[in-house]
């Protein structure tokens, strides 16, 4: 036999068998870099050779939008609305009730002057 495979009777073999896992450490772990290397690229894909399922699926999703903005856009109108004629209703309610203290106001001169004094304490603090 050649000094070679005497030797790795003797001495190569029992610490192959040892340490077979530190062997393999490398080639996985390159293989592992080498496949996941390439998982983080982003493919683009050019528009004449883009598929007509991937334009039907994006016209579909354009159109579930445009819906879905439409509707959104429908209930804020409907919203605001209500709450304008909300407003202008609370607002019409207290001009007539101070339309209605300042007639009082004119015809009493008395109310008008602690009507007054009142305004100017406060104001005052």
């Amino acid at each position: 036999m050649s000094p070679f495979w005497l030797w790795w009777l003797t001495k190569g073999w029992p610490w192959l068998k040892k340490n077979w896992m530190w062997v393999l450490l490398f080639p996985v772990a390159l293989l592992a870099f080498l496949f996941g290397r390439d998982r983080g690229k982003v493919v683009v894909v050019d528009e004449r050779r883009e598929s007509d399922a991937a334009r039907d699926f994006e016209r579909k999703v354009e159109e579930r939008r445009q819906a879905a903005v439409g509707e959104l856009d429908r209930q804020l109108v409907e919203r605001t609305g209500a709450v304008v004629q909300e407003h202008r209703e609370e607002l019409n309610k207290l001009t007539e009730e101070q339309r209605a203290a300042a007639e009082e106001l004119l015809e009493d001169p008395d109310a008008l002057r602690s009507y007054l004094l009142q305004v100017g304490s406060r104001a005052r603090g």
